[in-house]
């Protein structure tokens, strides 16, 4: 899964003290005007004992109310780029989230909205002047 423009997200300790960095591929947004929804891609990266593990997750997020997101499909590759777990095709989750304020989802959401938004600014209101 190539992108030409992964950002940086944010860094998170996870319960089992491994580092997981986060990143949004800020060139393949797709911005439904009609269902005002937006699909972008995450791609977190664990390194574990010297193995790494790469998850790209595309996720699909509502404009309305809590921004309720749901993951559409994921792909699990290591270090050498084999593919290790990945979602058959057609699947999708039937669960709507709403991300947690203060976490990398909700961060990497904001990122999408403000480049949708094209002017950069503002960190917790964005998003909501599109039309």
């Amino acid at each position: 899964m190539s992108a030409t423009n992964w950002q940086w997200v944010g860094t998170l300790t996870l319960s089992s003290n491994l580092e997981r960095k986060d990143y949004v591929d800020l060139e393949t947004i797709v911005y439904d005007r009609a269902g005002r929804t937006i699909t972008y891609r995450v791609l977190s990266i664990v390194t574990e004992a010297g193995m790494t593990t790469r998850t790209y997750t595309r996720y699909l997020t509502s404009l309305e109310t809590g921004y309720k997101t749901k993951v559409l499909d994921f792909q699990v590759h290591d270090a050498e780029d084999r593919q290790l777990m990945f979602t058959k095709e057609g699947w999708e989750d039937p669960t709507w989230e709403e991300p947690e304020e203060l976490s990398l989802l909700q961060r990497a959401i904001d990122m999408v909205l403000e480049k949708l938004e094209g002017n950069g600014s503002g960190k917790n209101g964005a998003g909501r002047g599109i039309n």
